[in-house]
C-alpha cells in the first residue's frame, strides 16, 4: 500500500489525466477519495494551480497550507469558494452535502461496503441537483459493475455481477464506462473521418463544453487522449505548432488577432511555439520577459531577472530535477546548493546561447541583458500579444512535462 501512495503522489500524468477527465464534465461541488494525505494535499494543489479552487481534508491538516478541517472545508464548498475536497476516509459515512454533484475515485478499495459508502455522498437529492457524475479511475472493474449491478432493475442480490450490455438502468441514469482499449485506427475508417477532421471536432467539442474559445493548454488539457497521442507523434496535424493559423481555419480569430497573425507578433508567437526544446531551460528564460504585473512584454530582461525567475521555475514541484546531468540524479539539497553564479553560467551558456543563435531574427545578447528585436515594441504593450504569449510559454512547459513522463511510461 505504501507503494501504491508514492506512485499516486508523484505522478503528475496521472493528476493531469484526473484534472482533463474533470473539466469534461460541469460539476459545482466534487469529492474525491485519495490514497494518503500527501495524495490528497497534492490533488487539492494541482487543481488549485490549474484554477479549481480545492481544498484536502483529512485528521491533523493544520500545518498543511492546502487542507482545511472538515466543517470549515464543507462550508466553503457549499458556498461557492471551493469547487472540490480531496478527502482520505472522513466522508466515508455519516457525512451528507446533498449538493455534490461529482464523486471521483482516486484510490482502490478491496470493500465494497466502503466503495458504496463512497458512492452514496453524491446520491442525495437536493433542490436543483439533477445528476451525479461518478469518475472512477482506480481500474475496479468489479465494484463498478456491482455498482451498475445495484442500481439495475431486476436484480435480486446485491452480489449479482451482470455484463454492461444486460444492464436495465432506471429512468435518468446512463452509464460510459471507458473499460476497453479500442482499435482507434479501425473506429477512424469506419466513420470515415480524417485525422484533421476528427481535430477540428474534438475542438468543438471542447469549445461548447468549457464554454469559450479554448486557448492551446485548454486544447491540450481536455483532448482526449487517444488523439493527443496521434498529434504530438505526427507534427504535420499538430494545432498547437501554429495555433494562431489554426484558429483562423476555423474562423475563430477577431480582427486584431487576425492583424496580430500577420505581423512581425505572429512571427515572434510561432517561434515560441516551435522553438526547440530538448530540455525546459528556455521556458523561464521566456517567463521572464512576461510583466504580470502592467500585463506588458518586457523588451530586454537583466541577468538579475532572469535568475529570479529561474530559480522560481527551478523551485516549483520537482522541476530542479531537470538540472541534473547526464547519468545524475539531482537531489533538492543539492539543487539547494546550486550558487547564483552557477546558475548564471547555465543561462547563459544554454538558453541564452540557443535563442539569440537558432533563434536570432528575435533574440540579441548584449551587456547581460537578452533584448527583442524592436519591431516588437509596437505589440509590447499590447493586451492580445501579452495574453497569447503567455498562454504559450505556460502550455510548452506542460507539453514538455507532459512528454517527459509519457516518456517515462514507455521506458
Amino acid at each position: 500500500m505504501e507503494d501504491l501512495e508514492k506512485a499516486y503522489e508523484s505522478s503528475k500524468s496521472r493528476s493531469l489525466s484526473i484534472l482533463k477527465h474533470y473539466r469534461k464534465y460541469p460539476s459545482k461541488q466534487a469529492i474525491g477519495f485519495c490514497a494518503s494525505k500527501a495524495h490528497a494535499s497534492l490533488m487539492a494543489r494541482y487543481f488549485t494551480d490549474n484554477g479549481i479552487p480545492s481544498a484536502a481534508v483529512y485528521s491533523s491538516s493544520s500545518k498543511d497550507p492546502y487542507a482545511l478541517e472538515r466543517a470549515e472545508a464543507i462550508s466553503q464548498l457549499q458556498e461557492g469558494k471551493k469547487r472540490v475536497l480531496f478527502t482520505v476516509d472522513m466522508f466515508n459515512e455519516g457525512v451528507d452535502i446533498e449538493t455534490i454533484d461529482m464523486v471521483m475515485f482516486l484510490r482502490p478499495t478491496e470493500s465494497s461496503t466502503i466503495f458504496l459508502q463512497q458512492l452514496g455522498r453524491g446520491l442525495r437529492l437536493s433542490k436543483g441537483k439533477k445528476y451525479l457524475t461518478l469518475l472512477d479511475f482506480i481500474g475496479n472493474y468489479e465494484k463498478a459493475f456491482l455498482s451498475a449491478a445495484l442500481l439495475s432493475k431486476g436484480v435480486k442480490k446485491a452480489n449479482s455481477l451482470v455484463s454492461i450490455h444486460q444492464l436495465s438502468l432506471p429512468e435518468g441514469c446512463l452509464y460510459d464506462f471507458d473499460l476497453e482499449l479500442i482499435d482507434l485506427f479501425e473506429k477512424i475508417k469506419k466513420s470515415k473521418r480524417t485525422k484533421s477532421e476528427w481535430i477540428k471536432d474534438e475542438y468543438y467539442r471542447i469549445r461548447q463544453t468549457i464554454e469559450h474559445r479554448p486557448s492551446q493548454r485548454e486544447f491540450f488539457e481536455n483532448m482526449e487522449d487517444e488523439l493527443l497521442d496521434i498529434i504530438l507523434r505526427e507534427s504535420s496535424l499538430n494545432p498547437f505548432q501554429n495555433y494562431l493559423a489554426f484558429l483562423n481555419g476555423l474562423g475563430e480569430l477577431n480582427e486584431e488577432e487576425k492583424i496580430l497573425m500577420n505581423s512581425m507578433a505572429g512571427k515572434f508567437i510561432y517561434c515560441i511555439e516551435t522553438t526547440a526544446m530538448s530540455r525546459v531551460y528556455k521556458m523561464p528564460v521566456l517567463m521572464s520577459l512576461i510583466d504580470q504585473e502592467h500585463q506588458v512584454i518586457r523588451m530586454e530582461v537583466s541577468d538579475k531577472k532572469m535568475l529570479e525567475q529561474w530559480k522560481s521555475f527551478f523551485s516549483k514541484n520537482e522541476n530542479w530535477k531537470d538540472l541534473s546531468k547526464k547519468g545524475q540524479n539531482l537531489s533538492f539539497q543539492e539543487y539547494k546548493q546550486i550558487t547564483d553564479r552557477a546558475h548564471l553560467q547555465k543561462i547563459r551558456s544554454q538558453p541564452v546561447h540557443f535563442l539569440t543563435h537558432s533563434e536570432a531574427e528575435f533574440f540579441s545578447y548584449e551587456d547581460h541583458h537578452l533584448i527583442l528585436n524592436p519591431s516588437l515594441r509596437d505589440f509590447q504593450s499590447n493586451l492580445i500579444f501579452f495574453e497569447w504569449i503567455k498562454n504559450v510559454v505556460e502550455f510548452r512547459s506542460e507539453l514538455y512535462y507532459f512528454s517527459r513522463f509519457q516518456k517515462k511510461l514507455l521506458d
